[in-house]
């Protein structure tokens, strides 16, 4: 029930600004979406007459990315109309950082999530280049300071001069007999078919940050899915079915 009022409630606000965006004949804008939510978007929203919906979070493959809802006489390309900013973090490179120290650090600062997108942590683990809504642009480089106990200097990046080399990953082919949830955590994790079970029935597994205990729900190609204490893993491609029925996948796992 919770969970529907609070879906009621995110609707509710994306044809708000499609409302806006019509009235206005301005492109209109949310904060951060997570996956689950970019699909919502794009499903509940659909095609509105006089609008175009794009998708962007400041380069190519983020994960975490804006909805806008932009009139047809608007250029639906030109990214330079999304309120996103880069800003590169850097440590004094005495310690590795990691994702979550970046995070927990900036949300400590009582900067809310969804004005949070994609941290891309340097191959080194010694900086981060942060995708913010430009709203907090200045109060991040005001009083970002420190990150696990370690003294930070900001600056402001373009855009174009971010780098993806958080997002390296090591890639997992397997078949699969369905492509339910349990026999995809089978091939990511490499776990009999119980012990995969159970993960998603206590509540340990979720597809595109959404918690899901089904064990025979299916999955599709380019879902996020994160496993507490084993990782996160996209199921990047799914093949044709070998001469035994089963299913060939690839599995990309973050490091």
């Amino acid at each position: 029930m919770k969970e529907d009022k609070s879906k009621d409630i995110f609707h509710a606000k994306l044809f708000d600004l499609c409302d806006r965006a019509r009235t206005r004949s301005v492109a209109q804008f949310t904060k951060f979406l997570n996956r689950e939510e970019q699909a919502d978007a794009e499903y509940t929203v659909g095609v509105q007459d006089g609008l175009q919906l794009r998708l962007f979070g400041g380069y190519e493959t983020a994960e975490r990315k804006l909805a806008a809802f932009i009139p047809d006489f608007l250029e639906a390309d030109d990214t330079e109309l999304f309120p996103i900013c880069a800003v590169v973090a850097k440590g004094s490179g005495y310690r590795k950082f990691d994702h979550r120290d970046f995070l927990g650090s900036i949300l400590a600062l009582g900067i809310t999530r969804e004005l949070v997108g994609d941290i891309i942590v340097s191959k080194d683990k010694s900086s981060s280049n942060l995708i913010l809504h430009e709203s907090i642009l200045d109060f991040v480089l005001l009083n970002f300071e420190c990150v696990a106990n370690d003294k930070i200097s900001c600056k402001q990046i373009a855009l174009s001069d971010l780098t993806e080399t958080e997002n390296e990953y090591e890639e997992i082919y397997d078949t699969v007999s369905s492509l339910r949830l349990d026999a995809v955590v089978c091939a990511a994790t490499n776990l009999s078919r119980e012990p995969a079970q159970q993960l998603i029935c206590s509540g340990r597994v979720t597809v595109n940050h959404k918690e899901i205990t089904q064990k025979d729900k299916p999955v599709i190609e380019n879902d996020l899915i994160s496993i507490r204490g084993k990782g996160r893993f996209v199921l990047h491609a799914v093949g044709t079915q070998n001469k035994k029925g089963r299913t060939g996948i690839t599995i990309y796992r973050y490091r």
